[in-house]
């Protein structure tokens, strides 16, 4: 390589931009029992995270009450699944 004029060397490294302080983020907030997701027509889906949580989306009223869906899928952790339901929801077919 110093025969042929070559440097051998690493490129430069580009410089670092500022660094972010760890107290900048607020603090997050308590840990939910599932999943969120939400059909195009605004419907709430709620999936267990894991085993344990199950039963309490399933079971605890501040998650879920009598008008929503309950469901079982298989082969997943958080196998229960909750359909949010209000009578505004429901669309006509």
């Amino acid at each position: 390589a110093n025969a042929l004029n070559v440097r051998d060397a690493p490129p430069p490294r580009q410089p670092r931009g500022p660094s972010k302080r760890k107290g900048d983020r607020p603090p997050p907030g308590p840990r939910r029992p599932y999943n969120f997701y939400e059909t195009e027509a605004g419907v709430e889906i709620r999936v267990g995270r894991r085993a344990d949580d199950n039963d309490r989306l399933s079971t605890d009223p501040e998650l879920r009450d009598g008008a929503d869906w309950w469901l079982h899928a298989a082969g997943c952790p958080g196998s229960h699944v909750v359909i949010r339901s209000r009578a505004d929801d429901l669309q006509q077919s």
